[in-house]
């Protein structure tokens, strides 16, 4: 499983470096490749160029975080697929969306999520959501949570990518989630998180309240999983968010 950075987590960095300082950076911490968010800065429009980079740096760009419309609609779902298989990413996730956790607008979600699954398949990459919180409320046709109903109606190849520090904060078990959807776990986001009653914890993994030694077991045994990207959300008291999501690779990459 490779180690990748999600681009949101050094957003502040990136607004003071160019995206070029930024990859440079996150290759001399040890990640393996990225996860896009924010906007792409020198290589505004040029993707080429910036594939020139990641491979110069042996980096990827595991995939992106991008608004569900933008794949939903199918001329635009065809601009986005071309631009990041020039980029060679495989991974085209919607990061939250409004339909999700609404019962009366999930079905139609769902629908769009497998239309665009079929489309990624001549491209080889797939499409997913990223969850936070409220996608583990209950909804209120099926009984079950918005996540499980997701989960159940779409098809195999749409990417459950699990941001476990919110899911255990919604007190679930991420690892169990990992299990119950075998294979669905291609990329998981592993954000370090405290509970509120663990005071003595710290924002870095390893350190934090999230268990993560059984996740990377399920990751491992069930998940198909073949990136775990760090995203960074909370930072160290005086520390840049350069500096605190290295503190979070080092601790990940002793847990593994």
């Amino acid at each position: 499983m490779k180690i990748a950075a999600q681009m949101y987590s050094i957003r502040k960095y990136t607004e003071d470096h160019s995206y070029t300082a930024s990859l440079k950076e996150l290759s001399r911490i040890g990640f393996a490749g990225v996860e896009h968010a924010c906007g792409f800065k020198e290589f505004d429009g040029n993707p080429g160029e910036l594939r020139k980079v990641l491979d110069s740096l042996g980096m990827t760009m595991e995939g992106t975080h991008l608004k569900a419309d933008s794949i939903f609609d199918p001329e635009e779902r065809k601009k986005t697929a071309d631009f990041y298989a020039e980029l060679g990413a495989k991974y085209l996730i919607c990061p939250g969306d409004e339909r999700f956790s609404d019962c009366e607008t999930l079905p139609g979600f769902i629908d769009r999520m497998n239309e665009t699954a079929e489309f990624l398949k001549s491209y080889g990459m797939f499409c997913g959501y990223h969850c936070h919180m409220k996608e583990f409320l209950i909804n209120p046709r099926t009984g079950k949570t918005f996540w499980d109903t997701f989960a159940e109606e779409t098809l195999p190849e749409v990417v459950l990518e699990q941001d476990c520090g919110w899911s255990t904060m919604a007190s679930q078990d991420a690892a169990a989630l990992i299990r119950n959807d075998p294979g669905r776990s291609r990329a998981l986001h592993f954000k370090p998180a405290v509970r509120v009653s663990q005071p003595e914890k710290i924002c870095i993994i390893g350190r934090d309240s999230v268990p993560w030694g059984r996740i990377i077991q399920a990751a491992r045994e069930a998940g198909g999983t073949d990136v775990i990207v760090i995203e960074q959300e909370w930072y160290l008291p005086g520390r840049t968010d350069m500096e605190s999501i290295e503190e979070s690779f080092k601790g990940l990459s002793e847990l593994m």
